[in-house]
């Protein structure tokens, strides 16, 4: 009987022997670290998946801790795992792993007898692989001395990195034992996050838009979508932030001169209104030639380029977005022709007025404009317009003293409710006009001192 002892005692020897050489540590294990706290009401459940279907995963055990018998490595209970999982770990190699098949759940593990030297005691809490997936690892350092298991007073040094810490990926530290540099400490790193900043990727041009891309600081391999850098932005305009810090209204700032192209964003945040008087030109000093509008803008305020003599043409960006073009915007200005946007509906009090040179207005195709304002187009050198269908109101004089006015069309089905007085007033050129036919009896003094004069009602 006492041989048989010993026969079976050589057989567990010789298991654990197998267990301590065959047994490799995988660094690429998730790990938390175990002597962190954790309130007992949070649960710490993450999403998982498990061929695809999504698990709860388990926290990481916590208030892990070596009993001072170095008997027993323990750890807190929690309550839906199935048991737990346990590694020592020394020198970067796996030296037991334990993981039961049942009835495991007991919240601490018999150690053996350990060598002298600094050992990583890990545990996992195991799933069910039905609800619950496995926890990460959490883990804690425990020195053994003398071959007793007391716990060693260290002098260790300064952290160093180990595995840096990526955006998503948490890293490692580590620090040794000036008395004994196999005496080593671990820790957890947080992940980084994502520092997004917004690169230039293709540089624009004088004729060609560039490329803005959203690349993270931490690693410029992680990018987060693209946007328009606008060709030739002008510098020198100011930009002034709205009270809700939300958008952005531009003003000349410095420019005087040349064709000025104004940004669709500032600081990446939409500009969306060219501010009252913004381009005014009291003293005739400005020699703005050009003016580019990216769809963002929504609104031309009062008087933004009244008096700009020099200004020639209004080049509004594909899909504008431009909604009031208000009070003397562009009154006696330069301006000689202008596409004003579909979605434009209010043009406002003398908006063109005395802009001479202006000869040609078209109204995009589609247009939502309900409105022009009183003189809207007075004392300019249109010859013909078209009114589109979506107007309801036109103001008194409306195009009072535009001479060289032949032709004036409102488009078929043409919804026009209210018509001003003497709107054509001074028109001596005009020639034909097309109304809708409800408007017969409304029209009052609308052609005051106009003479041969053909009406066509449809």
């Amino acid at each position: 009987m006492k041989k048989l002892s010993s026969l079976i005692i050589l057989v567990l020897a010789a298991v654990l022997l197998f267990c301590f050489t065959a047994c490799d540590f995988d660094p690429s294990i998730s790990f938390d670290r175990g002597d962190r706290s954790a309130s007992e009401t949070d649960t710490g459940l993450e999403n998982d998946s498990v061929n695809g279907i999504q698990l709860n995963k388990l926290p990481a055990p916590s208030g892990l801790y070596v009993e001072t018998s170095g008997e027993r490595f323990r750890w807190h209970p929690g309550s839906h795992e199935t048991g737990y999982s346990v590694r020592i770990v020394k020198d970067g190699s796996t030296l037991i792993e334990y993981r039961p098949a049942s009835n495991g759940k007991s919240p601490f593990y018999y150690l053996p007898e350990l060598a002298d030297g600094t050992y990583i005691l890990m545990v996992k809490a195991n799933g069910d692989g039905v609800k619950y997936a496995d926890s990460d690892w959490a883990f804690i350092t425990h020195t053994v001395e003398n071959g007793g298991g007391t716990v060693h007073e260290h002098n260790f040094g300064d952290w160093t990195v180990t595995i840096a810490p990526a955006c998503t990926e948490p890293g490692l530290e580590k620090r040794v034992c000036s008395e004994d540099p196999s005496h080593i400490e671990l820790r957890s790193v947080d992940a980084l996050g994502h520092d997004w900043e917004w690169v230039v990727t293709k540089p624009a041009t004088e004729t060609e838009n560039g490329i803005e891309t959203k690349i993270c600081r931490n690693d410029n391999s992680h990018t987060d979508g693209t946007r328009v850098l606008y060709a030739n932005v002008t510098d020198g305009l100011e930009y002034i932030l709205n009270e809700d810090g939300t958008e952005y209204s531009v003003s000349r700032g410095t420019v005087r001169s040349g064709a000025v192209i104004i940004p669709a964003l500032r600081e990446g945040l939409p500009v969306t209104e060219i501010a009252d008087r913004a381009f005014f030109d009291s003293y005739n000093a400005l020699t703005i030639t050009s003016v580019w509008i990216p769809a963002s803008v929504k609104n031309i305020g009062n008087s933004a380029f009244h008096t700009c003599a020099k200004l020639k043409s209004v080049i509004f960006e594909s899909g504008s977005g431009l909604e009031h073009i208000d009070s003397n915007a562009f009154s006696n200005s330069g301006v000689e022709s202008i596409i004003i946007p579909a979605s434009v509906k209010v043009i406002g009090l003398a908006a063109f007025v005395a802009c001479t040179g202006l000869t040609s207005v078209i109204f995009e195709d589609g247009s939502a404009l309900n409105y022009i304002g009183e003189r809207a187009f007075g004392y300019t050198g249109l010859e013909n317009i078209t009114i589109p269908e979506s107007v309801t109101v036109i103001d008194p004089y409306a195009f009072r003293e535009s001479a060289k006015l032949k032709s004036v069309v409102f488009e078929n089905g043409s919804k026009l409710k209210h018509i001003g007085f003497a709107m054509f007033y001074g028109c001596t050129g005009l020639e034909t006009v097309t109304l809708p036919v409800i408007m017969e009896s409304h029209l009052g003094s609308v052609f005051l001192d106009i003479e041969n004069l053909i009406i066509i009602y449809v």
